[in-house]
């Protein structure tokens, strides 16, 4: 019997280098891709068009999405119907993660402050709890080279997220990766997700960069069990 592919869906960068490690060591279980997001202006709509333009007609899939990429993950689930075997959700939500003002805030701010070094100290906060300056340095770059308007708008469309319907539509198995010290995300809302299991892992909202073994545990353990 063929494996499933795992299908990678990276956060706000939409690049997804630092799931580098965690692809290393699902590499025993199945193929494993990392999506690149295209460096254009596109809703979550468009980039499930994208993602499934970028898939194999005949294969099965494991989703594996964290933060920006959570509710991108709830709709390739969807669209894939039997073909998705399972979803992994890390650090991430299906309505707005923040109060909608706080985010269109942030959408209208980040051209104006993304550039400057004090960036790299915002990202390194928000993402590693302020331990993990190597990492942020490295996603602030990806950031600059995806450019001011993509990202900004990345962030404006989380203001308008409503998946909940997607969410009470899911039947295939779903693991929620929940970080103990997420400073990014107030709410998450997958109380409706039907077959779920949900593991807290000690660590910030980039869990599976900062934490690959942690999260490498708790998703291998995931897979074994699948039917």
């Amino acid at each position: 019997m063929t494996k499933p592919q795992i299908v990678f869906l990276p956060g706000l960068d939409g690049n997804g280098f630092y799931l580098s490690a965690l692809q290393g060591l699902l590499r025993d279980y199945a193929d494993c891709v990392i999506m690149q997001y295209p460096c254009e202006i596109m809703d979550y709509n468009e980039l499930c068009r994208w993602v499934l333009t970028q898939l194999d007609d005949k294969s099965g899939y494991i989703i594996i999405a964290e933060s920006f990429g959570g509710p991108l993950g709830l709709k390739l689930a969807y669209a894939l119907q039997a073909r998705a075997k399972a979803l992994i959700l890390s650090s991430t939500f299906a309505k707005p993660p923040l109060p909608r003002l706080i985010l269109k805030i942030a959408a209208a701010v980040y051209p104006h402050i993304i550039h400057y070094d004090f960036a790299v100290a915002i990202v390194n906060f928000f993402l590693c709890n302020g331990r993990n300056a190597p990492l942020a340095r490295q996603l602030h770059k990806v950031m600059l080279e995806t450019g001011d308007m993509v990202m900004a708008n990345r962030i404006r469309i989380l203001a308008d997220l409503d998946a909940t319907d997607t969410v009470r539509q899911l039947t295939l198995p779903c693991l929620i990766l929940q970080p103990r010290c997420d400073t990014l995300i107030w709410f998450s809302n997958f109380t409706a997700l039907r077959n779920k299991s949900v593991i807290r892992i000690a660590g910030p909202h980039g869990l599976m960069a900062t934490e690959p073994q942690a999260a490498y545990d708790a998703i291998s353990d995931f897979i074994k069990h699948l039917n």
